[in-house]
């Protein structure tokens, strides 16, 4: 879990400044995880994604509400231990893409740039 330190804080990841692109997804597999080994071992705490694109917070497992922050009771922290161990990170994918376009748009820039 390479980004579990930065999710853990509204100021990670240079207060938002440095967000890599898979940050997003990487939490949902931190977050299913974490919630799977914390059941496991009877921790009282479920973890949960906030708006905010990478934050990690902890509620009670039978909160109704997200406006409820905890910190992670004994079993919690044995799962963010386990859940460290593993490979995360590797069941994430992120793909970049050219526009197919891209040529045309590339000529359509200069004729811009260059009419300037």
């Amino acid at each position: 879990m390479k980004y579990f330190d930065e999710m853990r804080t509204k100021y990670g990841f240079c207060d938002g400044g440095t967000v890599p692109p898979n940050v997003e997804a990487c939490r949902t597999v931190y977050v299913e995880a974490l919630n799977q080994v914390a059941a496991k071992l009877g921790s009282e705490l479920r973890a949960y994604a906030m708006h905010n694109p990478f934050l990690i917070l902890f509620r009670g497992k039978d909160a109704q509400t997200d406006h409820e922050e905890l910190e992670p009771d004994e079993p919690m922290n044995e799962a963010i231990t386990c859940c460290g161990g593993l490979d995360l990170d590797d069941l994430v994918e992120v793909r970049v893409t050219v526009d197919p376009a891209y040529q045309e748009k590339i000529t359509q820039m200069m004729k811009e740039a260059v009419n300037d």
